[in-house]
């Protein structure tokens, strides 16, 4: 009697043994899958952040370029500016001139 019930617990002992560890053996194998997982996904979050870099130097450069362009278009607008002031004291002068010669 007392061998069977020590082949009894032996065989659960046995069972217990072979579960926990086909539990642990899958749990590790789902552990080492979700690393996989976020590696995959950190290299996905890396390779966009590199992404998202390059595009703001980018956005930047062009924000410079617009600044020269706004800047150049600015000085264009002052001499045109100039040159309508000249135009009218010319245009001034010359019907000063006009009335002087049709007066005289």
């Amino acid at each position: 009697m007392v061998t069977r019930l020590l082949e009894t617990v032996t065989r659960l002992l046995e069972t217990i043994r072979r579960v926990l560890l086909e539990t642990v053996m899958r749990l590790l194998e789902t552990v080492t899958r979700l690393l996989e997982t976020v590696t995959r996904l950190l290299e996905t979050v890396t390779r966009l952040l590199e992404t998202v870099t390059r595009l703001l130097e980018t956005v930047t450069r062009l924000l410079e370029m617009v600044t020269r362009l706004l800047e150049t278009v600015t000085r264009l607008l002052e001499t045109v500016m100039r040159l309508l002031e000249t135009v009218t004291r010319l245009r001034e002068t010359v019907t000063i001139f006009a009335i002087s010669i049709t007066s005289g």
